[in-house]
């Protein structure tokens, strides 16, 4: 729209100077003209001049008046209706995002993966713990760095349903500020990017939590566990930054 307007104003004020100044040469040229043959004075000659370039500019402007009229003036309306239906698809798209964001914050998309993810947790932790029976008694644990970045989201999907599907004690992530002796735990062997499964050596059901995991997000095994440890414990140890892979 910019440049359309530059132009036209080019080529109004174009079309306006060529016949000033083609009236002031011919007013130039026939000053010298007569001049020479003496008929008639300098300032004759001028109005002589400027009456022509007057007429001439007069038709110019009526010329380029119609030349608005019939090309400007819808070209711009063309524009401010394209605008118009641009402006109305916008808000169309607008409100169909709007209600798309609140329909999500009600209702779980199952054709998404992060429905897939919720059925991987679930089923996880339900088959952890028919593996080590009803009664046993077990503890899930979570560390994390203080700045978790892109963790945070998953750290809550692994650990908010633990006391619930494996129906186990759950403790964490902790704030390492609290206490030393969790920054220490949490940061020791910590790998960004990486959840790493802590668990006993010969605690049944581990391979199992590991194979469930593996294909969603990037983990490794560990038997590195902290002193004083429940019997059944499984340490999820959260790296920096972890997210899905699918």
């Amino acid at each position: 729209m910019q440049k359309s307007s530059l132009s036209t104003f080019g080529f109004i004020l174009f079309s306006l100077l060529v016949p000033v100044v083609a009236g002031s040469l011919a007013a130039f040229l026939a000053y010298l003209k007569d001049r020479k043959e003496r008929k008639l004075s300098r300032k004759a000659v001028i109005l002589v001049g400027m009456e022509s370039a007057g007429i001439t500019l007069g038709a110019v402007v009526v010329a380029v008046g119609i030349a608005y009229l019939g090309f400007f003036v819808p070209t711009v309306y063309g524009i401010h209706i394209s605008q118009q239906q641009d402006i109305s698809g916008l808000r169309e798209e607008s409100r169909r995002l709007s209600s798309d964001i609140q329909d999500r914050k009600l209702n779980i998309r199952v054709e998404e993966p992060a429905y897939e993810h919720m059925k991987v947790v679930y089923s996880m932790y339900a088959r952890f713990r028919s593996t080590i029976g009803a009664n046993r008694p077990c503890e899930i644990r979570i560390t994390a760095p203080n700045d978790s970045g892109t963790s945070v989201p998953i750290i809550r999907q692994l650990g908010d349903p633990a006391g619930g599907a494996a129906r186990c004690a759950a403790f964490g992530p902790m704030i390492m500020n609290m206490d030393p002796k969790e920054e220490e735990l949490a940061s020791g062997g910590m790998e960004p990017g990486m959840l790493i499964i802590h668990t006993r050596k010969d605690q049944v059901g581990s391979l199992a939590l590991y194979d469930a995991l593996a294909s969603y997000l990037p983990v490794k095994r560990s038997f590195a566990m902290p002193k004083n440890s429940p019997k059944t414990l499984i340490w999820f140890q959260f790296g920096k930054d972890v997210r899905w892979l699918q």
